[in-house]
């Protein structure tokens, strides 16, 4: 086990009497490192939170909203937690591979091909779809997190952190100067799409926020979340936004989950699919951000092949 797992890990893990048990890397990413624990016929999963991403999003609330979610049966069970707020216990769910829908939807597909509802796109309902929209419901229904972010307060913590970045990045002619120029000039754009989802200042709810297929689990014929580290209070179009740039959906079936998570929501309407392709759009600039952060964090260029990318989902 001293092999595999962290060095912080490791006592978290004896504490919890699972020293002897076997371990297998599950994914090991930037915002978080994910490992499976078996002991006999007893698995678990063990995620250790990484320090590069820890500054960009809210850890200290993440644990509680991992719990809200629990609770309503929506996410696994939350067994440990370390005391730094870095480990998480949580017992193995077997999934049904729905991280192979994982796809990226541009703005533009959204925007020309489901808003302007077209005479022939006839919605289409699936078991795809169903899953999501009880999803959706289970998450909007849920206490609201003591911990608020929307769209608008999202961009400007997320503009202080790229400002603070710009100053240990001195060099004009730099890539990540580069890519921040680029960013900046999307500045009127940006703030056009954030008018239009604040201009009705809907009341905040419980958003997942990062719903794409790699942080959900089939099981059971369920759906279940994992990774709450941007969980928080937000817009009530956060959520469904995420899974349609996402999810490898038909155009009818983004349109059928659209129309009914729409005509179920009781602070929403039906034209506000037209505030959907702004709500695309900025979940693919912050995307954009948070790949320039990584850079600046991390300095692996490799981030700047994804902001280039993700600023290209949302373009025009």
């Amino acid at each position: 086990m001293t092999s595999v797992l962290p060095a912080n890990a490791l006592a978290f893990v004896a504490a919890q009497g699972l020293a002897q048990a076997t371990v297998e890397p599950l994914t090991l990413g930037l915002s978080n490192s994910n490992y499976r624990l078996s002991l006999g016929d007893s698995h678990w999963v063990l995620r250790v939170n990484s320090a590069a991403c820890s500054a960009f999003c809210q850890r200290d609330f993440e644990a509680a909203n991992w719990r809200l979610a629990s609770d309503a049966g929506l996410a696994p069970k939350l067994i440990a937690v370390s005391a730094d707020g870095q480990c998480y216990l949580a017992p193995w769910l077997e999934d049904g591979n729905w991280h192979e829908l994982n796809t990226e939807l541009a703005w533009r597909e959204w925007h020309t091909a489901d808003t302007k509802q077209e005479p022939d796109l006839e919605p289409e309902r699936s078991v795809r779809t169903g899953l999501l929209f009880e999803l959706l419901q289970g998450l909007a229904t849920l206490p609201v997190p003591a911990n608020h972010k929307g769209f608008s307060q999202q961009w400007q913590d997320y503009q202080g952190a790229l400002a603070g970045c710009s100053l240990s990045c001195p060099d004009a002619d730099s890539e990540w100067a580069r890519a921040h120029g680029q960013l900046q000039a999307r500045l009127p754009t940006i703030e056009a799409h954030l008018a239009r989802l604040e201009h009705r200042r809907l009341p905040l709810q419980y958003a997942h926020r990062d719903l794409s297929p790699l942080n959900l689990l089939h099981h059971q014929g369920q759906l279940f979340c994992i990774d709450f580290e941007f969980s928080c209070a937000s817009h009530p179009l956060w959520d469904l936004a995420t899974v349609l740039a996402s999810h490898q959906l038909s155009a009818a079936e983004r349109s059928a989950l659209a129309q009914d998570y729409l005509a179920w929501h009781p602070q929403l309407q039906p034209e506000d699919a037209t505030l959907l392709g702004d709500a695309l759009a900025m979940h693919w600039y912050f995307a954009a951000i948070w790949a320039l952060l990584m850079v600046a964090g991390s300095n692996d260029k490799v981030f700047l092949l994804w902001f280039d990318r993700y600023l290209q989902l949302a373009s025009d």
